[in-house]
């Protein structure tokens, strides 16, 4: 694009110039200029539409494929991973002396390594999905009040 002033010469400066000079002061605007000037400049960004960035186009459709399609995933895999807990030992203490309880439990933990998860669920040794809500009202309100202590301390919350 080209202007006007590219084709000037030197004397066509200096007349520009000359009438510069010539017509005089300018007066200062109207006060109210600059509130108008404000106020048409802001409707006229207003009006016009903000083009959308070049890498928003292809890259929106692609991260959300992207995203849909690993919480897929997750989801996929979390419904076929096994829930195995974690194995816990149990300690001298908590074993108690009686002969059968002692025999029971060397005989679960010779066969537990055997024994597949989904073979355990149907043969109805795997706990309910209720089984943690049933065992929370059995408790009594003394008992209720320590789990939630034992709870907020796990989670570290003050009371």
């Amino acid at each position: 694009m080209t202007n006007e002033f590219e084709k000037f010469t030197e004397d066509d400066y200096k007349d520009l110039i000359e009438d510069v000079k010539a017509a005089g002061a300018v007066p200062e605007p109207s006060p109210l200029f600059w509130n108008h000037l404000s106020a048409r400049v802001r409707e006229t960004v207003a009006a016009e539409p903000i083009p959308a960035a070049w890498w928003m186009v292809y890259w929106r459709p692609i991260a959300m494929a992207v995203g849909t399609a690993g919480l897929v995933a997750f989801v996929m895999l979390r419904t076929h991973a096994p829930a195995v807990p974690a194995p816990v030992a149990p300690s001298a203490h908590d074993l108690v002396a009686d002969v059968e309880v002692s025999e029971m439990w060397r005989m679960i933990s010779v066969a537990a390594p055997a024994v597949e998860m989904e073979s355990a669920r149907e043969a109805g040794l795997m706990p309910t999905e209720y089984a943690t809500d049933q065992a929370i009202e059995s408790l009594t309100p003394a008992q209720r009040e320590a789990l939630v202590r034992l709870l907020r301390k796990e989670m570290g919350v003050s009371e």
